[in-house]
């Protein structure tokens, strides 16, 4: 019996023309990363779990490192609104969340974020080394100085016109696209 269930798809977004995420949105989705819906609702808080599923890649994205740059293989789409969706969970297994910690469906903050990141890279160990990193953003505590020197060096976050980092900020989709964007792009 052929399965019947019709296969998710990104949208074509609505409302993010001339939106600062509008390039980072429109690249993931020609790869088949992104979520269903029409609106993206750019502003909306990203859940752990949503931003889990970018990240993790389920064999979807394949990473290997070709002299000094990741590079990834695409596999197939990840549609991160989808309750099918289940990439989170190798991110659990992974500990990217945290050792032992499960994804849940309340939002993050940026440094949440930026440190899933780094264990997905395999560098947290790197990342906390004491006195080693200086941030750039003065909003960053000497705890997180290593994750968001790497990250900023690696032009994967950035800051805003202040220079500030707003670590405990409320991670927009918006913002989880450019940042995952700009991840895949290194």
């Amino acid at each position: 019996e052929p399965d019947k269930k019709k296969p998710l798809t990104v949208a074509d977004y609505t409302d993010i023309s001339g939106h600062y995420a509008e390039k980072a949105a429109t690249e993931l989705k020609r790869y088949g990363i992104g979520f269903s819906a029409a609106e993206l609702q750019p502003g909306k808080a990203i859940t752990e779990k949503e931003f889990g599923n970018l990240i993790a890649g389920k064999g979807n994205v394949s990473w290997f490192r070709d002299k000094n740059y990741y590079v990834f293989k695409w596999h197939g789409a990840v549609v991160i609104d989808d309750p099918d969706c289940t990439d989170y969970q190798s991110a659990e297994r992974s500990g990217i969340f945290g050792k032992g910690k499960k994804a849940d469906d309340g939002s993050i903050t940026r440094i949440e974020a930026a440190q899933y990141i780094i264990r997905a890279l395999g560098i947290e160990e790197y990342a906390k080394l004491p006195g080693t990193f200086v941030s750039k953003f003065s909003d960053v505590s000497e705890e997180y100085a290593g994750v968001a020197a790497i990250l900023s060096g690696m032009k994967v976050i950035s800051g805003n016109e202040a220079g500030l980092f707003n670590p405990a900020g409320v991670l927009s989709r918006a913002d989880a696209l450019v940042i995952v964007y700009n991840y895949l792009s290194r």
